[in-house]
């Protein structure tokens, strides 16, 4: 008897360490597999060289990549905001990669939305609490319930805060004061885009085909578009025009203030992800594969003068709006420099091509990471993954960033805006043309009809 209790407890014993032996192995199998993962993510310095690039700085975002994913990355000006599912935001420096500052927002139980950015205030929505943070800091000036459930994230001016619900209301919320009424205006139709601000105008589509644009001033409603298909992505900003694409594969040229269309562009695919504008070119990716390069506003005084050079009398440069090249395979745009644009394709590979003709120069293996990052701000590449790793390359003979013309002007117009308004000395414009004593009442869709 005294044989057989020993016997099994030496099973016992045997079966314990070989399970502990196989935990053991598991978890450095798991612990080499991270980081062999994370050493292929990273893309080494010779194979960036091969291609004219260099690496600049990599990061990893301080969260839990047991549990918790990046979500959303967003590029502003000199900065990244990363948002991770669980509420995390970091703001990082877009030039060094150094973090700035994080914050964890609302809880977990609720979802956290991309973040909105405007000139001095950051906003998130967490479930229906709407949080505004200081853009410097990330130190939280004041949460709010909001009345309806939100659509999509919020959208940032200098003296207000938009969230589109998901009935397809527009909510404005004052960043000076929490407790006035929001104004809220009602669109035909439902939302689930991140509405987009300028320093005149903040715009929105709904699923019943419209383009909503209305001002950040006066906040009233400027016109609504009927554009006949759907909108999933923002759009690109070149003062005073803004370029809508549609899943009906149509681009259009739409000027912010009278909604007049400049031209509208036909792809023959979908229009899903984020265009570019760059130095007098706007480049837009399709669904199916292809890039577009169109034309962007070349005054005539550049018309003139690059005819003149040209020695010729016939027109030598594209106008606006005209078709300068097509190129295949690429599905989403990463960054654009004087001489090349930077793309990925549907198997996640970054494709490098000529800015003049779009011929493709050489690929780039970045199928490991699994966020696209578009810069529409300066010639910098940025990729990501979303257990936190980010990356950013630029050329090599671009030590400095290269602002694109068509930010600088949008960064000129927000300082135009802050000399303008008339800015009091906590830093904020006089707010009375834009927040009466009793708020807004909602708004009538069919102020519209009168047109």
């Amino acid at each position: 008897m005294d044989y057989l209790k020993s016997s099994t407890r030496r099973k016992q014993t045997a079966l314990a360490s070989i399970l502990a032996l196989g935990a053991v192995v598991l978890a450095a199998n798991v612990d080499v597999a991270s980081a062999q993962s994370r050493q292929s993510t990273l893309l080494p310095e010779s194979t960036l060289q091969r291609r004219g690039l260099t690496k600049a700085w990599f990061q990893r975002v301080r969260m839990d990549s047991g549990r918790d994913r990046i979500e959303h990355v967003t590029v502003v000006d000199e900065a990244l905001f990363v948002q991770t599912r669980l509420g995390l935001i970091s703001c990082v420096d877009a030039e060094t990669g150094r973090i700035i500052w994080n914050r964890r927002v609302g809880t977990v139980r609720w979802p956290t939305t991309a973040v909105g950015v405007g000139p001095n205030h950051v906003a998130v929505l967490n479930g229906p609490t709407l949080i505004v943070m200081q853009r410097a800091t990330g130190d939280i000036l004041w949460e709010k319930r909001t009345e309806r459930a939100p659509g999509a994230g919020p959208a940032v001016s200098r003296r207000s805060v938009f969230v589109i619900a998901a009935n397809g209301v527009l909510q404005g919320f004052s960043i000076r004061d929490k407790t006035r009424t929001p104004w809220l205006y009602a669109a035909i139709g439902t939302s689930s885009v991140q509405p987009f601000a300028t320093a005149n105008s903040v715009s929105w589509p709904t699923e019943a085909n419209y383009f909503y644009v209305s001002s950040t001033r006066a906040m009233n409603p400027r016109f609504r578009i009927e554009l006949g298909d759907r909108i999933v992505t923002r759009p690109v900003y070149i003062r005073p025009y803004l370029y809508v694409g549609t899943l009906g594969g149509h681009l259009y040229k739409i000027h912010e203030r009278t909604g007049t269309q400049a031209w509208r562009l036909a792809t023959g695919s979908p229009i899903s992800s984020k265009a570019l504008a760059t130095h007098e070119r706007v480049y837009v990716a399709t669904e199916s594969g292809g890039v577009f390069c169109l034309a962007g506003k070349v005054n005539e005084e550049t018309l003139r003068a690059a005819e003149e050079e040209a020695g010729r009398s016939e027109r030598t440069v594209a106008v606006d709006g005209e078709e300068m090249w097509w190129a295949p395979s690429v599905t989403q745009l990463l960054a654009a420099s004087p001489t090349r644009l930077y793309g990925r394709d549907d198997s996640g590979r970054t494709l490098i091509l000529r800015a003049d003709n779009g011929s493709l120069i050489d690929t780039l293996p970045t199928q490991l990471s699994d966020m696209t990052i578009t810069n529409d701000r300066t010639d910098r590449i940025y990729l990501a993954t979303r257990r936190g790793l980010i990356q950013c390359f630029h050329e090599v003979g671009l030590t400095e960033p290269v602002v694109h013309r068509a930010q600088k002007s949008a960064a000129a117009d927000a300082e135009n805006e802050a000399e303008d308004g008339g800015l009091d000395e906590e830093g904020f414009e006089d707010e009375e043309e834009f927040w009466d004593e009793e708020g807004f009442d909602e708004g009538e869709d069919d102020l519209f009809d009168e047109e």
